[in-house]
């Protein structure tokens, strides 16, 4: 981890899965894994990264996309009133219609 992070009070863990009690699952078309507790999951070969000073943009292609039926309103739409994604935008965590908490920084987003 870069010194900048650990200095703004960055942490690292290796393990993710382990620290979000997550489970995980097999690709089925890619060689990496799934999070079976996400309601929706897409799995993606890299097209193309475009590589900045400080950022990357990855272009992918969508190969498989995997849905939870309980959030499916038919066979080709998600019901959006049963998904309730968590949305970070902005150093704030929110669903579609409710703020839930603030990125520990936010408080120096507003002050800049």
């Amino acid at each position: 981890m870069p010194d900048y992070k650990q200095k703004a009070g960055y942490s690292f863990c290796s393990d993710k899965f382990q620290l979000g009690k997550f489970t995980k699952l097999a690709g089925e078309e890619v060689s990496t894994v799934r999070i079976k507790e996400s309601p929706i999951q897409i799995e993606t070969l890299v097209q193309r990264i475009s590589t900045r000073e400080d950022f990357a943009i990855v272009e992918c292609e969508i190969v498989a996309i995997f849905v939870e039926e309980g959030i499916l309103h038919d066979p080709t739409h998600i019901n959006v009133d049963k998904w309730q994604p968590l949305i970070y935008k902005f150093r704030e965590y929110t669903t579609a219609n409710q703020s839930l908490s603030l990125n520990f920084r936010f408080q120096e987003f507003k002050e800049s």
